[in-house]
């Protein structure tokens, strides 16, 4: 007797599981590595935020005079931490040299501050506006580095633009290594010219609670 064309129940429960295998394995292969792509760009993310941060400061930092440092912090209303030192940068953003005292010209103080409150990043530029560079230098000390920075700087954590947003926390810091003194007199801190920044970011990953918290932490060096 000749079979009918067709599938059994049987084989159609068979090829039915198969196909239902299959498929969870694929979706299982698909979920795996879209996770993985969306955890990679927003890591990616975090970390061009931390470099761009990082980057735009010390650059700036790298081309100002260790001597015009100042670092400071405020607790209250906005508790706010921040830096500033010289800058002889013009306005189109090249550096400029005083032509008879053959020294950078100091034109303007960069104050960088970040604002826990609204997790931003600021600069502020405040024009020393003085006739030559050793007289701008003579008025940013005497403005920020005679009396205490810690009292003088925060005073000009405002009106600033911002740089950058999302941030959950900055820090600024000179680093500093012991030194003996001669005759055993003990040991002395010794400034190493440099500014250290660390920054920390967070951001949380798409379609989920969980966040991405990186924390970056970059020397640089000052020329002058």
């Amino acid at each position: 007797m000749k079979r009918p064309a067709g599938f059994t129940l049987l084989e159609s429960l068979v090829a039915s599981s198969i196909f239902l295998l299959m498929s969870a394995g694929l979706f299982m292969i698909f979920r795996t590595g879209a996770s993985l792509w969306l955890k990679s760009d927003a890591n990616a993310e975090v970390l061009g935020k931390l470099q761009t941060v990082s980057a735009r400061i010390g650059r700036e930092a790298e081309n100002s005079l260790f001597d015009s440092l100042a670092i400071a912090s405020t607790k209250s209303p906005r508790s706010q931490h921040g830096c500033s030192f010289l800058s002889a940068r013009n306005n189109d953003g090249q550096l400029d040299y005083h032509p008879s005292q053959l020294l950078p010209d100091w034109k303007r103080a960069l104050v960088f501050y970040f604002d826990k409150k609204d997790r931003r990043v600021y600069r502020r530029d405040i024009i020393l506006g003085q006739p030559n560079t050793l007289e701008n230098l003579n008025h940013y000390s005497e403005t920020f580095l005679a009396t205490d920075p810690r009292v003088v700087l925060p005073d000009h954590f405002a009106n600033g633009i911002p740089i950058a947003h999302d941030i959950e926390n900055l820090v600024f810091s000179a680093p500093s290594r012991p030194v003996i003194l001669s005759g055993g007199r003990g040991t002395e801190d010794f400034p190493l010219r440099q500014l250290q920044i660390e920054v920390t970011v967070k951001k949380s990953h798409y379609g989920t609670t969980k966040e991405a918290n990186l924390t970056s932490r970059t020397v640089y060096f000052f020329r002058n």
